[in-house]
C-alpha cells in the first residue's frame, strides 16, 4: 500500500492510499462507476448494462487499485502501461482534490 496524501512538496488535507482491488472490491467500484459515468454514457449514448460495466471494469482489472480514506474506500485509480502511459482516476467526492495531487506529482 503506498500514500498519496503529501507528494512532491504538494500538501493536501486528504491523506489516500492505494492498494490492488481485489473480487470483494467490485460490487464497490460498480456503484462508483455508476455514480461517476452515468451521466457521460447516457449522453454519449452507451449502454449502462450491469453486464457492460461490469464488462469495463474487468478489463485491465489487473491495473485497478482503490484509493482508500481513513479505511475507507473512496476512489478508484486505474494505471496502464502499454505503449503509453494512460491513466484513469475516479473519485466520490473529491476529485478536483485527487486530480491536483497527480498534476502535482506528474514529472517536469
Amino acid at each position: 500500500m503506498s500514500s498519496l496524501g503529501h507528494t512532491h512538496g504538494v500538501s493536501c488535507n486528504m491523506n489516500l492510499a492505494r492498494r490492488p482491488a481485489a473480487g470483494f472490491n467490485v460490487p464497490f467500484l460498480l456503484q462508483l462507476r455508476r455514480q461517476s459515468m452515468d451521466q457521460h454514457l447516457i449522453a454519449s449514448g452507451a449502454s449502462t448494462s450491469e453486464d457492460d460495466y461490469l464488462a469495463r471494469l474487468m478489463y485491465r482489472f489487473d491495473c485497478v487499485y482503490v484509493l482508500r480514506q481513513e479505511g475507507h474506500p473512496v476512489g478508484l485509480l486505474k494505471v496502464s502501461r502499454i505503449a503509453s502511459v494512460s491513466l484513469f482516476a475516479s473519485l466520490d467526492d473529491s476529485k478536483a482534490a485527487l486530480l491536483g495531487i497527480l498534476r502535482a506529482s506528474r514529472p517536469g
